[in-house]
């Protein structure tokens, strides 16, 4: 073997020491993908004006086959405007027969028919109960119009 082949030869080894050490390397930094749900999907989603909401509309969601009208009394009077709420204390889910109302963990409870009602639990609504958010004066009371 020439003194020049030996050193190429020498060259070549080098290289593929190095070509093994850096494949090396690259397994080590090589990160595995991660499937756990980090929620930031779920963060966008759950927003109405900025406010982060607690509640996802569940699948089975849908347009009740009758039509629910719901009246706001306060006392024996019956209001005619709706002022907002500013904070999200429960909501009324229509699924495909008959609306459920959920407590969105609220401090001061949700009441259905003077009975506070757990949080993030469905409950059935029928006609002519009464419902009531916190310590408010209004009630609802929701009625079947067909």
């Amino acid at each position: 073997m020439s003194e020049f082949e030996e050193l190429s030869f020498k060259t070549r080894r080098q290289d593929n020491k190095k070509d093994k050490e850096t494949k090396e390397e690259e397994k080590v930094e090589k990160e595995l993908p991660c499937f756990e749900p980090s929620g930031i999907l779920a963060e966008f989603q759950n927003q109405y004006k900025g406010v982060v909401l607690k509640f996802t509309e569940p699948l089975d969601a849908a347009v009740p086959t009758n039509t629910w009208k719901i009246y706001p009394f306060k006392g024996e009077e019956e209001l005619k405007e709706q002022a907002a709420r500013g904070v999200y204390m429960g909501i009324i889910q229509e699924m495909v027969i008959v609306p459920y109302l959920m407590d969105l963990e609220s401090t001061n409870k949700t009441m259905l028919n003077g009975d506070a009602i757990e949080p993030a639990r469905y409950y059935e609504l029928r006609e002519k109960d009464v419902i009531t958010f916190g310590e408010s004066k209004r009630e609802y009371v929701i009625m079947k119009l067909n």
